[in-house]
């Protein structure tokens, strides 16, 4: 279900960026962008929260066993990575949006 929903979402906001596909000025065509950026940057936040919860999950199932402790921690480090790059990337979206569109954030 967590998928179904997430694949709605990324078709939504696909399809609002699709409204802007004939572009009448360069503000048209750098807003197209920044809406395909925000699709992405939800779709990546959203994978790195679910691989850190995958990783989570092997590590309390682990029972003990020193190779699915190991591999739990590889999972949960890069998750956390992930989720590092996925904020990254939110902000320097909108930092972009505020500077070719103003306003506030």
């Amino acid at each position: 279900m967590f998928f179904s929903l997430l694949f709605f979402s990324l078709f939504v906001n696909i399809a609002e960026a699709a409204a802007y596909l004939r572009p009448t000025s360069i503000s048209d065509v750098a807003n197209t962008v920044v809406q395909i950026a925000n699709s992405a940057t939800k779709l990546f936040f959203a994978a790195a929260v679910v691989g850190f919860m995958w990783g989570a999950m092997r590590l309390a199932l682990s029972g003990g066993n020193a190779d699915q402790l190991d591999a739990g921690k590889t999972i949960v480090r890069y998750g956390i990575i992930a989720l590092f790059i996925a904020a990254s990337l939110w902000g320097i979206v909108r930092v972009v949006q505020g500077t070719l569109f103003g306003g506030g954030f």
